[in-house]
């Protein structure tokens, strides 16, 4: 310990290390007092292993960074792969299990517009038709969802559409009923 001068003491019959010491640094070379000192104490700081500079494969010469590829590396690039399937089979019209949920959508929507331009009514067009048949519902229905969603604002805002309908229908009917023609 005297010889890589490191501060101890004795105490009860022990040796004591006073502070922190940093035998070994990365990329230092171990001389034989370090390793000595660390054989005597039972720590065995050493790994060895290569260290690849170039990976080549198949006439390609890579670097070591190409190879750290993480789970949600892999997953995004299996996802891109999966949405352009998808589009392509969309866009071919050739179906394909990654297309399928947008088929049910495509279906889905078909059907709501049937059902919205005649009679015909299902359990999911219900709600639809409901909003389309009353106006001052979707319009409360819109700025709720613009504002903070609190029903204080539903609530006023269906009156206030009300009262703003009767005023534009006054003033069309004024500008109307002014019998001139535009060359009299």
């Amino acid at each position: 310990m005297q010889a890589l001068n490191i501060a101890t003491k004795i105490n009860k019959g022990q040796v004591e290390v006073v502070s922190d010491v940093s035998l070994v640094k990365k990329g230092d070379k171990v001389g034989p007092s370090e390793a000595t000192l660390l054989q005597k104490l039972n720590i065995k700081p050493f790994t060895y292993g290569l260290i690849p500079l170039c990976v080549y494969e198949d006439g390609f010469v890579y670097t070591p960074e190409t190879l750290d590829i993480s789970d949600e590396d892999i997953l995004g690039k299996f996802l891109a792969g999966v949405q352009k399937m998808a589009a392509l089979s969309l866009a071919t019209g050739i179906p394909s299990l990654p297309a399928l949920p947008h088929y049910f959508a495509n279906a889905f929507r078909s059907l709501l517009a049937i059902s919205v331009a005649t009679d015909i009514t299902f359990e999911r067009s219900k709600e639809i038709k409901e909003l389309l048949e009353n106006p001052e519902a979707l319009a409360a229905l819109q700025s709720s969802a613009v504002a903070d969603d609190t029903p204080a604002a539903v609530e006023t805002s269906a009156p206030a559409a009300k009262e703003a309908e009767p005023a534009k229908k006054e003033e069309e009917e004024e500008e109307e009923d002014m019998g001139f023609g535009l060359f009299d």
